[in-house]
């Protein structure tokens, strides 16, 4: 199973947001992904280096959003006839402690774009 990680644009994104959660991938500033030797996470010390920022899989990230600034990114499946039938995927974000709902009509035609797109919004937008 291949895992998706975020790209470089989000990932300088949760350094700036504050996200501080073990990773064993980082980036550097021409996006060129580091990995640690084993699955443990990237020594402590990467963190706070400038030019060096986390790399986290989608869901990693959507849950440091849901458990750390209570956003809840909901993920669903249409079919689009303006897409010529095909199955698309839009978007919602639930604020856990308002209980506002955010429904962004985004049609992306993969689920891991669609996470990507929800997230930088989460990022850029609501924290």
């Amino acid at each position: 199973m291949k895992e998706d990680f975020v790209s470089l644009e989000i990932a300088k994104l949760l350094k700036e947001k504050g996200f501080d959660w073990g990773c064993y991938k980082v980036y550097n500033t021409e996006g060129v992904v580091g990995i640690s030797t084993t699955t443990e996470e990237v020594p402590i010390n990467y963190k706070n280096i400038e030019y060096y920022f986390l790399c986290p899989t989608q869901q990693m990230t959507m849950k440091w959003l849901r458990e750390v600034h209570k956003l809840h990114i909901l993920i669903d499946a249409h079919e689009s006839y303006a897409y010529e039938s095909k199955i698309v995927f839009i978007w919602y974000v639930w604020n856990l402690n308002t209980h506002k709902k955010f429904t962004i009509i985004n049609y992306s035609e993969t689920f891991e774009q669609t996470c990507e797109n929800a997230i930088m919004y989460c990022l850029t937008n609501l924290i």
